[in-house]
């Protein structure tokens, strides 16, 4: 029980952090009104799948610490595509 916990309380900050991103964008795409939500409904399904496929063959080629990396930088760049929204997309 003891460790059950212990991996728990090291997982849900992450988890928590990871869930994130996606319903903040689409929060913030919400805002713009018309098909964009149902956009990025879509390319985020495509993205699911495209980035199952890659972490398996990463795995596959380079190991784990390769899909670690790679999630680490889609996560970066996400990050970085969001920052350089124009701010008028914001309000």
């Amino acid at each position: 029980v003891v460790r059950i916990l212990i991996v728990i309380g090291a997982l849900l900050p992450l988890a928590f952090c990871l869930g994130m991103p996606f319903p903040l964008g689409l929060r913030l795409v919400g805002r713009w009104g018309g098909h964009q939500t149902a956009l990025a409904w879509t390319v985020n399904g495509v993205m699911s799948v495209a980035g199952s496929l890659l972490a398996v063959a990463l795995a596959l080629l380079l190991g784990y610490r390769a899909v670690l990396a790679a999630a680490a930088l889609f996560y970066l760049l996400s990050l970085l595509i969001v920052w350089r929204f124009p701010k008028t997309a914001y309000t």
